[in-house]
């Protein structure tokens, strides 16, 4: 396994290309019937793991390419530059800043973590009967049962869950009815059970990584939303059709509340009810209303989807652009003995099964013999080949023909 520079921006093409393959797709309704939340969350997964894994393997093969792409390494990869004693290329230096500048968001992002769980820990839990009796009735209608913990504050002003192994939910300081504290909390304790937190947390931590990535933050915003669906489709496919409209009705109503109010610095930390901006309460608002229509997901549309995304993933690693230059000129005259050649003053001559270089040198012809296995090297330069069947090849290396062709001559 290799990481190189070459290696981090194939990742960074090949995330590009997943997502705008998942993305417009999963914007379709009948996609998201057929296919689920569940396994859409995984895909986006898979896209962060593309970007958090930028290494060649030993079954990845280089394609060389010219052009800007070449002239973009050669800037960043071989222009030297000296600081004092110190000597470094562009490429260097930005991994440097990558580095520091990740190392240095990791760190905000830990203290803020912990700096919000001391803070809410702080607010007094909600331990009434009302609260225990309608914990117990999601315990048993979801056949799981967890610690978990509920507080409220006057600080907050939207529901919201947090904590990977402690399960805490945090509720705005005022009065509810036994529905509307039975959905708020069915929505944030599906989201414990569905493992949604860890996914957020997760994807911020890749955010704090890959902070120079413009597809991170794109995958982790539409990440959240498919969270939240997903979150709503496994609580309303066990609800009827007037229990759903009630549970989408609470999540409005809650949103409402929270609208325009400065909303507490943990919650990006959190799993909540959602976004109120309009787009989204109708996306989510539609999902449900279609889901409720019974359609069926489709197993084998799942399954060939995925194989095909898979196989995407898979190719993503099979190949990795490199950059491709002629050699310099220089370097090449510097050889003892060396000849420079071209299509007009040389060719490949097959005779008697044998194979000969002829090339003319300073008015003389010079004949040399050489292998089947050097042939297609001169090929790929042009170098025609006289006397041999068209569908004839061979492998070669016309780097070891240039030394021995130029003792040869010597």
């Amino acid at each position: 396994m290799v990481f190189s520079f070459y290696s981090v921006l194939m990742a960074v093409l090949s995330s590009g290309i997943l997502i705008g393959i998942l993305y417009p797709i999963r914007k379709k309704s009948y996609f998201a019937k057929k296919f689920g939340y569940i396994c859409i969350v995984i895909m986006y997964l898979l896209c962060l793991l593309r970007i958090f894994v930028p290494i060649g393997f030993p079954f990845t093969v280089g394609i060389s390419k010219r052009g800007i792409y070449s002239d973009i390494c050669d800037v960043l990869c071989f222009n030297k530059f000296q600081i004092g004693n110190y000597e470094f290329v562009i490429a260097e230096a930005l991994f440097a800043v990558w580095v520091l500048v990740a190392f240095v968001k990791i760190g905000k992002f830990l203290l803020e973590y912990r700096s919000t769980v001391k803070v809410l820990s702080m607010f007094p839990e909600k331990k009434d009967a009302q609260c225990r009796h309608i914990l117990q009735r999601i315990f048993k209608e979801t056949g799981k049962q967890h610690d978990v913990t509920v507080f409220y504050s006057k600080g907050i002003h939207m529901p919201m869950g947090m904590g990977i192994r402690k399960w805490r939910i945090y509720l705005p300081k005022q009065e509810y009815t036994d529905k509307e504290l039975y959905y708020i909390l069915l929505h944030e304790y599906t989201h414990f059970l569905n493992g949604d937190l860890f996914v957020k947390v997760l994807s911020y931590f890749f955010c704090c990584v890959f902070w120079w990535n413009p597809m991170v933050y794109f995958i982790k915003k539409d990440l959240d939303k498919s969270l939240e669906m997903k979150c709503d489709l496994s609580i309303v496919e066990k609800l009827s059709l007037t229990e759903s409209a009630d549970y989408l009705q609470t999540i409005v109503e809650s949103l409402r509340a929270a609208c325009g109010k400065n909303q507490f610095s943990g919650v990006r930390y959190s799993v909540s009810l959602g976004n109120a901006k309009n787009d989204e309460l109708t996306e989510r608002f539609r999902i449900v209303a279609e889901n409720k229509k019974n359609v069926k997901k489709n197993k084998k549309f799942i399954i060939c989807w995925f194989i095909v995304f898979s196989v995407v993933w898979v190719m993503s690693y099979s190949v990795l652009l490199i950059p491709m230059y002629e050699a310099p000129i220089e370097e090449i005259e510097d050889v003892p003995g060396a000849v420079q050649f071209t299509p007009d003053d040389s060719f490949i001559l097959y005779e008697n099964e044998e194979y000969y270089f002829v090339i003319e040198v300073d008015g003389k012809t010079i004949q040399h013999k050489i292998s089947c296995k050097e042939i297609d090297e001169f090929e790929e330069c042009d170098i025609e080949i006289r006397g041999r069947k068209k569908d004839e090849k061979s492998e070669s290396s016309i780097f070891n023909f240039i030394f021995k062709f130029a003792d040869d001559i010597m």
